[in-house]
């Protein structure tokens, strides 16, 4: 079957899809709620990652090489980020991400609001699908659009991030500034906009991510049908994804993406 290079180019091809949309318009007219909407996602991701990991070891939907693929598929949230090697995971991504969201709120003068109904739907509609919710992960076909779904999100978040730091800086360049220049109390050497400016582009946390994701696939994804099922979910997230950022009516991203999620 295909080789790490043979999925670095699958990927490649299948994450152009990414779309947007209307994301310019909200980070122009409301970075803060955008924000605060934005990291309803990031937030999910993590424990739908760790969902995942702990449903595969138990299943074993693959067999014994089950367990070659946790190490790469955990490293997608235990990865040291932004070189801090002495924080625990579970106590910078989510801490960063809120204060990410504090400081844009300060900066304007005015209180955290509370995420949209609408993110908040497609946070869940994310970690729902993310997770292979309501499937059975002993399958191997199901856990191979679960492992899709998570190559899927990794290569789409390192555009999603590079393109919303960009966009914030363009359209609120005094904000970034001031969140570039804010150094939280919390992470010595660390400031406010690290959660944004860390994770997109080729050098960033999503990269590495990425590929750790695709070694997971290179190791267990074995036949063309497994190769389908991995490609549904990639497809997949990424259609739940372009709905949250044009703001689609859930249900229509989420029958897209489970009747990928059923191929073959």
């Amino acid at each position: 079957m295909q080789t790490l290079e043979e999925f670095k180019q699958t990927a490649a091809e299948l994450s152009t899809t990414t779309n947007l949309g209307n994301t310019e318009q909200q980070i122009k007219t409301d970075p803060l709620q955008f924000l605060v909407d934005y990291i309803q996602l990031g937030l999910k991701a993590p424990y739908a990652v760790a969902v995942i990991t702990g449903a595969l070891g138990n299943l074993e939907p693959f067999g014994s090489n089950t367990h070659d693929i946790l190490g790469p598929i955990h490293g997608a949230i235990v990865v040291e980020e932004m070189g801090m090697e002495s924080q625990n995971f579970w106590d910078t991504h989510p801490v960063l991400a809120r204060m990410l969201v504090e400081e844009t709120a300060a900066f304007f003068g005015r209180s955290v609001p509370e995420p949209t109904t609408a993110a908040k739907k497609w946070a869940q509609s994310f970690f729902d699908f993310y997770s292979g919710a309501g499937t059975d992960l002993s399958d191997p076909n199901c856990a191979a659009v679960v492992l899709g779904a998570h190559a899927g999100s990794e290569f789409t978040a390192i555009k999603e991030f590079s393109i919303v730091s960009g966009l914030l800086a363009m359209h609120h360049p005094d904000l970034y500034h001031h969140l570039e220049e804010t150094p939280l109390a919390k992470f010595p050497g660390i400031t406010a906009i690290t959660w944004l400016s860390c994770h997109g582009g080729e050098d960033g946390v999503e990269n590495i991510h990425a590929n750790f994701a695709l070694e997971a696939a290179a190791e267990v994804i074995k036949t063309p049908e497994l190769l389908r099922s991995w490609e549904a979910g990639f497809k997949g997230i990424v259609t739940v994804l372009n709905g949250f950022f044009t703001w689609v009516e859930p249900a229509v991203a989420l029958r897209l993406s489970s009747t990928l999620q059923h191929v073959p």
